[in-house]
């Protein structure tokens, strides 16, 4: 349309120009002239809305192209929701995983308290019946010493008796009748039981049961006089006097040293 109007606007100048101008043609000439800034100005705002258009195609391919990033950025932003529950998710897991092995630890760590005082005590046992043990192997290697210490103190006083005993035998021969072998105290027989100078038989029966000592007894000896009492020797270091009749204690010693007595002698 525009092209038809310049062709009819240059028809109509080529034919004033070639029969000269008049009033009309000026009239003309003036509208022809503002038809033409008219022209121009439309011109001028077509390319102008070209332009606008072309802008507008461009903006409408720049909201697509951000609608298609913003698309793709929402589906990047849910990918990374999606993953961020999930890691939500293994967050609590490891967590209650965390707990689980921090009380499995604090279980294990109270087992090995436990377990180091159990040992701590079995330990604590294990030195003290050491130390027990220890005490009680010196205590009978000085038991073993002082009963070997006894041993020997009693073979020397066996050895002793033994010989006290054939010293008496030979002065009871050097006493007799002639014969050598019966006493005339018992009227001719020669009894085994005969005990002391005065001819007492021993009794075949026990008449009389005593707690004489609170520890071992070494030593009894009868009165060689045939008097009615005996004495015993102890390892509680005393010496006690009975009477034979009645089993009461008349009399009691006590060694000043403590000492252990393997043996007594009564006179008189």
């Amino acid at each position: 349309e525009n092209t038809r109007h310049k062709e009819d606007i240059d028809k109509l100048s080529s034919q004033l120009q070639a029969r000269g101008p008049t009033k009309i043609e000026l009239k003309q000439r003036e509208k022809i002239q503002k038809l033409e800034e008219q022209l121009n100005e439309k011109r001028y705002a077509e390319a102008d809305l070209a332009k606008e258009k072309d802008k507008s195609k461009e903006l409408q391919s720049t909201i697509e192209n951000l609608k298609e990033h913003i698309t793709k950025k929402e589906t990047k932003m849910n990918q990374l929701q999606e993953q961020c529950e999930d890691a939500q998710k293994q967050t609590k897991l490891a967590e209650k995983q965390y707990d689980g092995l921090k009380e499995t630890i604090q279980r294990l760590q109270s087992d090995n308290d436990t377990l180091q005082k159990n040992y701590d005590e079995i330990e604590g046992r294990i030195l003290q019946e050491k130390e027990k043990f220890v005490e009680l192997m010196n205590k009978m290697n000085k038991d073993n010493e002082e009963l070997q210490k006894k041993i020997d103190m009693l073979t020397e006083l066996n050895m002793q008796e033994k010989k006290r005993f054939i010293w008496s035998a030979k002065g009871d021969k050097g006493d007799g009748s002639g014969d050598g072998d019966v006493n005339l105290a018992d009227g001719g027989n020669n009894s085994s039981r005969m005990f002391g100078g005065a001819g007492v038989v021993v009794p075949t029966s026990i008449k009389q049961r005593i707690m004489a000592h609170m520890r071992q007894a070494t030593s009894l000896r009868y009165d060689p006089m045939g008097s009615d009492f005996i004495g015993t020797a102890s390892e509680d270091s005393t010496v006690k006097l009975w009477n034979t009749g009645s089993g009461k204690m008349l009399k009691s010693f006590r060694s000043g040293s403590n000492n252990v007595l393997l043996g007594l002698d009564i006179f008189g």
